[in-house]
């Protein structure tokens, strides 16, 4: 049996004890600087937005046949047509929220755009009106909403903003008619005298 002196025993113990209180130590410093925390999801699932009823995709106004004379004697606008914007599937009911109920949109805020406004003469700019193609001169179309004038700027129009009822069905009236451009009184030419415009639905 070979003979191992009792202080190389001892070394070799005092060795293994020092590395083990060594992983001892270095497992609490690393709980000790390890660190916890958490992540909150919120978010709430909204009611559906209106949609456009079929009829309301596209829409045609007829402004019919104006006579030039119509415009005589200072007349802008001889003749007005009127037209809606129906929307269907609208839910003002809201959620609640304790004793609170709020609806997730009550307003609808439509933006037009005038597809001629590249065209469009100079007097239709000046008056805010929605220019028109065709032969037809000194004439644009102007379009009200509650007898108030729907202004166009460089070819669009602020957000009109329209307090939706509590029903699923809404229907958003407006007007439209021939106004008269030229200065001094001058009559319109005869001709054809078509407007184009596009319309954007944000709902709030």
């Amino acid at each position: 049996m070979r003979f191992i002196p009792a202080a190389l025993v001892a070394t070799t113990i005092a060795l293994a004890c020092s590395s083990a209180s060594f992983a001892n130590e270095a497992a609490v410093t690393d709980a000790e600087t390890a660190t916890t925390g958490q992540i909150s999801f919120t978010g709430r699932i909204v009611a559906a937005a209106c949609q456009l009823t079929a009829d309301s995709r596209n829409i045609t106004v007829d402004l019919g046949k104006v006579s030039a004379q119509a415009f005589a004697g200072g007349t802008t606008v001889p003749f007005q047509k009127s037209f809606a914007i129906k929307l269907t599937g609208c839910d003002l009911n809201g959620y609640s929220s304790g004793t609170d109920k709020t609806a997730d949109y009550t307003t609808a805020a439509i933006t037009f755009e005038d597809k001629n406004a590249a065209q469009a003469d100079a007097g239709a700019q000046t008056y805010g009106l929605i220019g028109t193609s065709g032969t037809a001169k000194g004439v644009a179309i102007e379009l009200k909403h509650n007898d108030e004038q729907v202004m166009f700027r460089n070819g669009v129009t602020a957000p009109l903003n329209v307090a939706l009822t509590n029903s699923t069905e809404q229907a958003i009236e407006f007007k439209a008619g021939y106004r008269r451009t030229g200065d001094n009184q001058a009559l319109p030419t005869a001709g054809e005298a078509n407007g184009l415009v596009t319309f954007a639905i944000a709902y709030k």
